[in-house]
C-alpha cells in the first residue's frame, strides 16, 4: 500500500509549486503594474493578463487590491525565498 500513496503524495508536492510559481508570478506582474500606473491606475484585470491567469485566480489568491499591493509590498522587502513570518498567536 505504501507504493500507491508516493505518486499522490508527490502530486501534491508538484501541486503546490506549480500554485507558488503562479502566486509569484502574479506578485511580480502586479509589481510592474504599480510601479508603471501606480496603485489607482491598476487594475487586477490587467494584472491577470500580465501574468497569463484568469482574473479569477488573482482575487482567488489575493481576494482585493490592498491585499495584492502587501504581497508585493512583502515580496520586494522579503524575496521570493522569504515568506512572510506568521503572527505569534500566543499572547
Amino acid at each position: 500500500m505504501k507504493g500507491l500513496q508516493l505518486p499522490w503524495r508527490l502530486k501534491m508536492v508538484a501541486l503546490r509549486e506549480r500554485a507558488e510559481r503562479t502566486r509569484i508570478r502574479v506578485i511580480r506582474a502586479a509589481h510592474t503594474a504599480f510601479v508603471q500606473r501606480g496603485y489607482t491606475g491598476t487594475r487586477m484585470t490587467d494584472v491577470a493578463t500580465a501574468a497569463g491567469v484568469a482574473v479569477q485566480t488573482v482575487y482567488f489568491i489575493f481576494h482585493t487590491k490592498p491585499e495584492l499591493l502587501a504581497a508585493c509590498y512583502d515580496h520586494a522587502f522579503l524575496g521570493d525565498d522569504n515568506p512572510k513570518p506568521r503572527p505569534s498567536t500566543s499572547c
